[in-house]
């Protein structure tokens, strides 16, 4: 399934609460032998499946990337495009307000990168979300998620 240009796709998980005006989320992000072009697995900020901001890893012809990407009302953009040394990278998304903002690093760095910073979507209603796309149906294919977090709104 997929969200990317798709619809109905099943291969997500969603924070319960709404991010409100701060909040963050992180993950450590690693693709397992990868083989289909665009497969990827990573963060969104969730509005719907036809309105989201995703920070995925992503296997594109063989090198693999960290793609900032939104689609806002079936419209898509790309925003970054980084090729990384390898299949694994830890992914930061931030909600500030109306700005939703990018970042990512190799498993040994420190340092934070920025990928892009886009609008955010709706600040009452959009989620944190994990999800997957592109894998092939006929083989078993997986993604490694270490240390998830989001910081929703406390209730």
């Amino acid at each position: 399934d997929r969200i990317w240009a798709g619809e109905r796709s099943k291969n997500l998980l969603l924070a319960k609460n709404p991010t409100g005006e701060r909040a963050l989320t992180l993950a450590d992000v690693e693709l397992v032998d990868a083989i289909g072009k665009w497969e990827q697995c990573g963060l969104l900020v969730y509005l719907n499946d036809d309105s989201f901001v995703k920070l995925v890893v992503e296997h594109i012809d063989g090198p693999h990337f960290v793609v900032m990407a939104q689609e806002f009302d079936k419209k898509r953009i790309v925003l970054a495009k980084i090729e990384i040394p390898g299949n694994r990278a830890q992914l930061r998304l931030e909600v500030d307000g109306d700005t939703v903002r990018g970042y990512w690093r190799l498993v040994e760095n420190k340092s934070w990168h920025a990928a892009a910073s886009t609008p955010s979507l709706d600040i009452e209603t959009q989620r944190f979300g994990l999800f997957s796309q592109d894998g092939p149906r006929e083989e078993k294919r997986f993604a490694l998620i270490r240390q998830l977090s989001w910081n929703p709104v406390s209730e």
